[in-house]
Formats: C-alpha cells, sequence, structure tokens
C-alpha cells in the first residue's frame, strides 16, 4: 500500500549510520545540526484521511528529507517545498471523523511540515532573516513553532486521542522533538518564534511533547476503530 511505503519510508531509523550528524550550510552559515530519526512504526487501519497528506509526500522528497538523494539528479528547490507545505496545509479533516482520526491528521500535519524542513536543511535552503509571511517554514526557527502547536494541540486534544493513535503517533512526536532540539541547541539558536516566548520555553515544551512520545512508544497495540 502507497501509505504505508511511504509512512514507514519516513518513520525509518537510518540503521546504516545512526550516529551521522552532517556538517551544513545554511545560505553560507556553517554549523551541525543532528539528522536522526526515531525507528518505525507500524500504522493501523482505516487511515484513508490521511491519504492526501502521503501523497503529497512523493518519493523524491522523501529522499531529500533523509538526504539520500543524488546530488546531480535532485531537483528539489524552494518552489516544490513551500509547494507542499502549502498543500499539507490545504488538506482538511471531514466533518464525520472520529476524534482519534481528528488527532491523526493534525499532529500528521504538523510532523510533515517539520520533516520539509528537515529536507531544506540537507538543501540550504534555510535562513535566520527570511522575513516574508509567505515562507516562515523557510525560516531555522522553524521546527520550533512547529514544536509549540503540536503542544498546543497535546493540551487541547482530548487524551484518549492522541492515545488511541498508539505508537506510531509517538514517533511522529518524538520526530517534531528531535527536529526542535536540532535548533534549540545551536550554539547561539535564534531568540524569536513565532507562538514560543522563549528557548527556555521552547526546551520545557520539547521536554513534555518528549513525555507523551516516549509514553506512546512503548505501547504494544496497533490502532483500530469499529466501522460506525
Amino acid at each position: 500500500m502507497k501509505l504505508t511505503v511511504r509512512s514507514n519510508a519516513l518513520l525509518r531509523p537510518r540503521l546504516e549510520s545512526p550516529t551521522f550528524r552532517p556538517r551544513l550550510s545554511i545560505r553560507g552559515q556553517l554549523t551541525h545540526l543532528r539528522n536522526t530519526v526515531p525507528p518505525g512504526a507500524r500504522k493501523s487501519l482505516r487511515l484513508e484521511p490521511c491519504t492526501r497528506l502521503f501523497e503529497i509526500m512523493d518519493e523524491s522528497l522523501i529522499e531529500c528529507i533523509h538526504a539520500t538523494c543524488s546530488p546531480t539528479a535532485c531537483s528539489l528547490s524552494v518552489a516544490k517545498v513551500m509547494e507542499a507545505h502549502r498543500a499539507i496545509d490545504s488538506v482538511v479533516s471531514p466533518s464525520d471523523l472520529s476524534p482519534v482520526q481528528v488527532a491523526d491528521i493534525a499532529i500528521t500535519s504538523l510532523w510533515l511540515h517539520a520533516e520539509i524542513w528537515r529536507a531544506c536543511v540537507t538543501h540550504s535552503f534555510l535562513s535566520a532573516s527570511v522575513q516574508t509571511p509567505d515562507t516562515p517554514e523557510l525560516r531555522i526557527q522553524y521546527p520550533v513553532e512547529v514544536l509549540g502547536k503540536v503542544a498546543y494541540l497535546l493540551k487541547t486534544l482530548p487524551f484518549a486521542s492522541i492515545h488511541g493513535n498508539g505508537r506510531g503517533m509517538g514517533h511522529k512526536l518524538l520526530a517534531v522533538v528531535a527536529a526542535a532540539n536540532t535548533v534549540l541547541d545551536l550554539p547561539e539558536p535564534p531568540e524569536e518564534f513565532d507562538g514560543v516566548r522563549s528557548i527556555e520555553e521552547g526546551k520545557v515544551l520539547a521536554r513534555q511533547v518528549s513525555a507523551v512520545g516516549q509514553s506512546l512508544v512503548k505501547e504494544q497495540y496497533i490502532r483500530w476503530e469499529a466501522p460506525n
């Protein structure tokens, strides 16, 4: 199934080089950013509402996220990145979804935004000084802002709707935390974030979201929902 293949491809760990830390140039600024991916998890039944999200994440984009694309054949561009971000934003939850599915789509969307940001890191598309409101995803601090939105959802959505997504949800939460910590742990991290008041608050949110993610990855079941 295409959905399962793409989901697992995004969540699968890089076992061949688990300690890989790329030396990356962000528009002239040289730094080290972590490239860790949490271990994969099996997706469960009845995920049709998420199909559109994973259709957006085509194989070439997944290769760019994992930095396994060919340097000579890669066609990723800022325009393609922004097209993917906007396509994710256009996916809405139908009114007849269960709370578990609503939580799945909301957090999966944010997770995929953070994953695309990783592709921007490996392709040097990011800047600390992008001012245009149309491209907030091209700012270095973007995953910290995604983390803030995820933390808000964890506080506002029913606990059962988060917990009902099981291990897969846990791995997505940990992936968002990993991306945010990449920024928060920089020697000179950005000081301003949309929706997160400070670096210190970002680190607190990272610990909170990580705690939820760690509890979920220990679950030994897959999601199942009885037909309506």
